[in-house]
């Protein structure tokens, strides 16, 4: 396969560097509404009134997660949007060897 880059224009790689950002953007946000969706349902998605929340760990693996940082710190900012703040302390999310 012979590869193109160095032949393209700085305004294509530019519009091909935004477009792949906003696909993760939009993966980063689907992945965290299937959390969020997960946490709903075994009801740790809000703290119950007069009761310490439990603590939570989401565990991931996998390249995009760990490498490519504007991915996880969106679906942690989306994460922490769905959940509230007080909900969102109780969760912590790990990466890569970091939860074994």
């Amino acid at each position: 396969m012979n590869s193109q880059v160095p032949t393209t224009s700085l305004k294509i790689r530019k519009v091909v560097i935004g477009l792949c950002n906003i696909i993760a953007t939009r993966g980063a946000r689907l992945s965290a509404a299937g959390i969020y969706g997960i946490l709903k349902k075994i009801g740790r998605d809000m703290p119950k009134d007069g009761e310490t929340q439990e603590k939570s760990v989401i565990a991931m693996d996998g390249g995009l997660f760990e490498h490519y940082t504007q991915f996880s710190e969106c679906m942690e900012s989306s994460l922490n949007e769905l959940l509230g703040e007080e909900a969102s302390e109780s969760i912590r999310e790990r990466g890569g060897d970091s939860f074994e």
